[in-house]
């Protein structure tokens, strides 16, 4: 069988999580199952790439969505409002302000962005692995645990994996390693 790596990179211009990043990256997939033959799929996001992982498990139509059997998110942003709220990094809330502002309507986009928004439609198969660290700085650790117990009675097969570590992966490197070659085998 044929094993295809599907990465998305956005700019600054377009939001991982936004609504068009989010239906742009399922068109592709779409495509990309169609041209395979494609049966199972494995998605792994981190940080934003989290975020857009947790929004096209949501935002996917059955069929694509019934493929998906893994899916590791490392670190996601779960509410961009709350993190704009609470965030202790300047940087991040720089960030946030820069992208979001230029809308109309940024706190709309933000919650139509926000994985958080959507989670009632997480499907209730696929294997999901939320990894979560401890002392991150980057992104709300507890808006991480907080959806995790919401989707938790949808999907009995999603797993809260708890590293004791910033927003970064080398002092986990080996547990990373680990938690990639389990969903690929």
């Amino acid at each position: 069988f044929i094993k295809i790596f599907f990465i998305i990179n956005f700019n600054n211009i377009i939001h991982w999580s936004s609504p068009r990043a989010v239906s742009g990256s399922i068109s592709v997939m779409k495509e990309l199952v169609k041209a395979f033959n494609t049966r199972s799929i494995k998605i792994i996001g981190i940080s934003k790439g989290g975020s857009l992982v947790l929004n096209l498990l949501s935002k996917a139509d059955k069929d694509l969505r019934n493929k998906i059997t893994d899916a590791i998110i490392v670190y996601p942003v779960i509410d961009y409002k709350y993190t704009l709220l609470h965030t202790k990094r300047k940087d991040i809330r720089e960030q946030l302000i820069k992208h979001f502002f230029l809308s109309k309507n940024p706190f709309q986009l933000m919650r139509d962005s926000s994985p958080l928004t959507f989670y009632k439609s997480i499907p209730i198969k696929t294997k999901i692995f939320l990894v979560v660290g401890l002392k991150d700085t980057h992104v709300c650790s507890n808006q991480i645990e907080k959806y995790y117990e919401l989707v938790k009675p949808i999907n009995k097969n999603v797993k809260l994996i708890k590293w004791n570590v910033d927003h970064r992966f080398y002092d986990e490197a080996e547990s990373y390693k680990n938690l990639v070659l389990s969903i690929l085998n």
